[in-house]
């Protein structure tokens, strides 16, 4: 069972699959699994057991080639950008960011257009952002999972901190940055830079409570590198 906003994206990508939406709970199954137990039936009981294999997530072809077109620029390489989760979340507080904290990457690569995935600006936000030239807003144009990753498709890297499009764009095969607090999730592990779940994602994480400065600041020197490879 499935929220509606995955249902098209996760019924295009396995097509074998009856996707059926939350809260609908059909008779007749011969199994019921929680999603978390799924390791356990699979046999996934050490790190090289666990498929890494990606992509493994589809976006519309459609809507892809559109947001193509949207998206064209003079500047030779774009990157999503997503700086808070859920407000609902109870580890909100810790693993999002603020925008402000992202802003000198904007200022700092004018040759890179940063699209933003974030939902839900608020006003201040789109004031702060209408400051650059290079950023591009989107937000209620981001209906759903299957949109955001039809954008995504048509991005060179995603930056994100530890919510949702974070696993969309690690699903997507896509490079992303993953921004994590001082004390991550269990699924990011400690002390290591890679994931196991997302071949093409890298870890920043805190090396104090709250410092996002210095995460960013390795995720600039990092775009500084990569905006300047051919």
């Amino acid at each position: 069972m499935l929220f509606r906003s995955l249902h098209l994206i996760m019924a295009r990508s396995f097509p074998c699959a009856k996707v059926i939406e939350w809260p609908v709970c059909p008779d007749g199954p011969d199994y019921r699994i929680p999603v978390m137990s799924l390791p356990l039936a699979m046999q996934t009981f050490s790190e090289p057991s666990i498929p890494g294999r990606v992509p493994y997530l589809i976006p519309d072809a459609d809507r892809a080639r559109y947001w193509q077109e949207q998206l064209t620029a003079t500047r030779a390489k774009s990157v999503g950008l997503v700086w808070r989760g859920n407000p609902e979340h109870d580890n909100n507080h810790n693993r999002s960011a603020s925008l402000t904290d992202l802003l000198p990457l904007l200022a700092a690569h004018e040759s890179i257009q940063f699209v933003t995935l974030q939902k839900g600006l608020t006003d201040a936000e789109r004031i702060a952002l209408s400051n650059y030239s290079n950023a591009r807003i989107l937000d209620g144009e981001l209906t759903n999972f299957d949109e955001t990753a039809a954008v995504m498709s048509n991005l060179d890297i995603v930056i994100s901190v530890d919510t949702a499009p974070a696993h969309l764009a690690g699903a997507l095969g896509k490079p992303t940055l993953i921004l994590l607090p001082f004390s991550g999730e269990w699924r990011w592990m400690v002390e290591r830079a890679d994931s196991p779940w997302y071949p093409t994602a890298r870890l920043f994480r805190q090396k104090s409570i709250g410092n996002w400065a210095e995460v960013v600041s390795n995720i600039n020197a990092v775009l500084a590198e990569w905006a300047f490879t051919p």
